[in-house]
């Protein structure tokens, strides 16, 4: 999940951020592995086409949670990997851009 960027009163919509290309990078000697216990993965890819500043939705990772890998409780230790993209339109004025991007894992 993430919020819009912003550089004061200028922002990038986080509609516009996403994760893809997801994998499951496992921790060699763990108990949870590609043999026994696969993570399943989602991709979170960023709007279609790049959306504007205060345009409402929760394409990306914006607005709503996103679930990016999943696997039993307990299993073991296993990294998530993946490419994060942002597509900021071309009326994006020059700034130092800022936004929170929160992983959560249960």
């Amino acid at each position: 999940m993430s919020t819009d960027f912003t550089a004061g009163t200028d922002s990038i919509n986080a509609q516009n951020l996403g994760f893809t290309g997801v994998q499951p990078a496992y921790v060699a000697g763990n108990a949870l592995n590609a043999a026994t216990k696969p993570v399943l993965t989602f991709d979170n890819a960023a709007s279609a086409t790049v959306v504007g500043p205060g345009a409402a939705g929760t394409a990306g990772l914006r607005g709503t949670p996103k679930k990016f890998a999943s696997a039993a409780n307990g299993a073991g230790t296993v990294d998530v990997v993946g490419t994060m993209t942002l597509n900021a339109p071309t009326s994006t004025p020059a700034g130092t851009y800022k936004a929170t991007v929160t992983f959560t894992v249960l």
